[in-house]
């Protein structure tokens, strides 16, 4: 008799399994470089964005948590470089 597996829902999602591994890593891992390249496809610079939206934890609940996961690391490292709260404007 053929043993069955099943996998559960969030198993099947994709890089969710990927995803709660690199969290339990600290970004300055080497395994953090693969997981940007190979599989968010971010780049490195980028780590701290992702590092951020992992803890954040709503990809948890998204259907795809790898396209949640790059969507907000996007909006996120947008946002630190277009808000610059200490540079003078050059015209007064």
């Amino acid at each position: 008799m053929r043993e069955r597996h099943s996998l559960t829902l969030d198993e099947r999602r994709p890089g969710f399994a990927e995803i709660q591994a690199a969290g339990a890593l600290h970004p300055d891992s080497g395994a953090w470089l693969f997981f940007m390249r190979e599989v968010v496809k971010l780049p490195p610079e980028m780590t701290p964005a992702v590092y951020q939206a992992i803890r954040l934890g709503k990809w948890r609940l998204a259907l795809d948590p790898l396209a949640e996961i790059r969507s907000r690391a996007l909006d996120a490292h947008r946002r630190a470089w277009t808000h610059r709260p200490f540079v003078r404007s050059a015209a007064r």
